[in-house]
């Protein structure tokens, strides 16, 4: 927001009151600042005022590959889970955690000396 501010030479506020849909900011100036931010790529995180008022948009679940499959807990869990995540518009993200791959050889057993 500071450098869309800076660039647009208005203060930090006034550009968090137009992204944030507040009152307190003219028509004319929204639209630039709009302008200005889309042309920036700029997205305005919501999440931290949504959270204050009680409501979430994004649900993560994170499942060990080792414990995954179709017919596992973790996936009929998660599959019963998804109908009623849906209806709350919330998007959920399912991320399958891997454990990282070692390479094994005769020098990493003693790698600490």
């Amino acid at each position: 927001m500071s450098g869309i501010a800076c660039q647009m030479g208005v203060s930090t506020v006034t550009v968090n009151k137009d992204l944030g849909g507040k009152d307190g900011v003219s028509d004319t100036l929204r639209d630039l600042i709009t302008g200005k931010a889309v042309g920036m790529d700029y997205v305005y995180n919501c999440l931290p005022r949504n959270m204050c008022a009680g409501r979430r948009h994004l649900i993560g679940i994170l499942i060990s590959a080792r414990y995954l499959g179709e017919s596992s807990f973790y996936w009929i869990f998660y599959q019963t889970l998804l109908p009623q995540l849906k209806e709350t518009s919330s998007p959920v993200v399912l991320e399958i955690a891997s454990p990282p791959r070692r390479k094994r050889n005769a020098s990493s057993r003693h790698s600490w000396l």
